[in-house]
């Protein structure tokens, strides 16, 4: 018996829901690079931080990628091994926009949908703004309620729902 060829299939595959934060899909064409393995390529997207910080396949392999300066990545410049330092703290950044858009298709009677959007404030607290949108009889426009805290404890939510 002998093999009569081999195939290689890059089709997208599902999207798999995982409890560790640091697995990614790659949507559409594309690869990780891997290193030492002669920067080998590959489209599992299981990673982990190994004890040095670094972004690791399960066998060990270094997820490696383009450093950013100032927010800009220069793609001509050589990749570099992922790291995050261990004990690195990033500041809170407070949610700037939610978008939430729907359709009214109008039903013989009123219908209400209520949403809720989790944000955080500038202090990093996480909170929620509720939403209610009502669709009136007849081909009605939505109407909007909402409620929140978008800054400090106390501080009321301004803004936009469109």
């Amino acid at each position: 018996m002998r093999v009569a060829g081999i195939t290689t299939n890059f089709q997208q595959g599902a999207a798999q829901l995982t409890s560790r934060s640091t697995d990614m899909m790659i949507n559409g064409d594309g690869f990780f690079t891997v290193a030492p393995a002669a920067s080998s390529s590959t489209r599992g997207g299981s990673f982990n931080f190994d004890s040095l910080g670094q972004l690791v396949t399960a066998d060990g392999g270094l997820v490696q990628g383009w450093a950013a300066t100032n927010g800009v990545i220069d793609t001509n410049k050589p990749l570099t091994d992922l790291k995050l330092p261990i004990g690195t703290l990033m500041g809170a950044k407070a949610t700037v926009n939610a978008t939430l858009r729907a359709t009214c298709v109008g039903p013989a009677t009123a219908t209400v949908l209520n949403r809720t959007i989790r944000f955080y404030d500038s202090a990093g607290n996480q909170r929620t703004l509720s939403l209610t949108f009502t669709c009136t009889a007849g081909h009605g426009p939505w109407g909007d309620r909402r409620s929140g805290h978008a800054g400090p404890a106390g501080d009321d939510f301004n803004g936009t729902v469109r």
